[in-house]
């Protein structure tokens, strides 16, 4: 397995794709992860599927504290893709993506 990592996020506060922000139109993958450094006290990052919003979806971190999300590591059958993950990153904080194939 291989890892990889993806510059850093500068949160906008609003929905994002890792498609969009990344240019990723197909990316299969065994695992992923989010982490945040929140640098402002004022919400959570959200990661999930195009319907999150800043009270729906996975909370990560939040309210200056450092999180983390990461799934389980999928089987070669079913792999994740991140052209299928979303997130809000608040402004102000800074997220990073790695993922393994």
């Amino acid at each position: 397995m291989k890892a990889f990592s993806l510059p850093d996020i500068t949160g906008t506060g609003s929905l994002q794709s890792t498609a969009t922000v990344f240019g990723i139109q197909s990316q299969p993958c065994k695992w992923w992860q989010f982490s945040v450094v929140a640098n402002t006290s004022s919400s959570t990052m959200r990661v999930g599927d195009s319907t999150i919003t800043s009270t729906r979806g996975q909370p990560v971190g939040g309210h200056s504290a450092i999180g983390q999300f990461s799934p389980p590591i999928a089987e070669d059958y079913a792999l994740y893709d991140l052209k299928d993950v979303y997130f809000i990153v608040p402004s102000g904080d800074t997220a990073s993506l790695s993922y393994g194939v």
